[in-house]
């Protein structure tokens, strides 16, 4: 038939470069005949170094869907850990300094703010765009704060608030999102890791100057 390129979606640009991995690609006259279920989305075709290439059906989730339930898990989680962290710090000794409401909640609204700033830039950035890797490395660094929940709730004999949001929302939505975005090379591993840490920094070094702020703020209504 007839050769054309053809848009993945409206994010994506038409491969100019190198395709998806072989794990979620095949050739057009390897494929079987499109599915009638209606639940399942169309395959999307594109014309590669003459070839033919089309990606599996995923059913409803989608990278891109996935992007964007990012900042409602990250909404979730940091609303639990607004409502009972800033008490539960009072006790928590080594494990988190004792904070205010006012302190906490701050920080966890502008966390919260920035997921949504960078999905939107990650969404229209597409593949393997710099605010893609950014929204990956801060799912990364959220996955893995379910440590320090899990060690916290251990050792305290306490529920450390966060651990259920984060078990519910952020692990399930997060490491669906880097298992696609990985296999579907959204995001190269080598580079992620990179993102990886200097979000986790990012945040180290922003939570003590978003607590002043706070603090800022619970005194100017005193």
């Amino acid at each position: 038939g007839e050769s054309k390129t053809f848009v993945l979606d409206q994010f994506e640009p038409s491969y100019t470069k190198k395709p998806p991995t072989k794990r979620v690609l095949k050739k057009r006259s390897k494929a079987t005949s499109e599915s009638n279920d209606s639940s399942l989305e169309p395959r999307k075709e594109y014309y590669y170094k003459g070839q033919w290439y089309e990606t599996k059906p995923r059913g409803n989730v989608t990278y891109i869907k996935l992007q964007l339930l990012f900042p409602i898990a990250i909404a979730f989680y940091n609303f639990e850990r607004g409502a009972f962290l800033p008490d539960w710090s009072q006790t928590a000794g080594f494990w988190h300094i004792a904070v205010t409401p006012m302190e906490y909640r701050v920080a966890m609204l502008i966390y919260t703010i920035a997921a949504l700033i960078i999905t939107f830039n990650a969404v229209q950035g597409g593949r393997g765009s710099l605010s893609n890797y950014f929204l990956m490395g801060y799912a990364t660094a959220t996955i893995l704060d379910i440590l320090f929940h899990l060690a916290a709730t251990i050792f305290l004999f306490t529920l450390s608030p966060g651990l259920i949001t984060c078990a519910l929302f952020i692990v399930p939505v997060m490491g669906l999102l880097l298992k696609i975005g990985i296999e579907e090379e959204y995001v190269y591993p080598s580079i992620l890791s990179f993102f990886t840490v200097l979000m986790m920094l990012v945040f180290y070094m922003s939570t003590p100057l978003l607590y002043a702020w706070g603090r800022s703020v619970d005194l100017s209504k005193t």
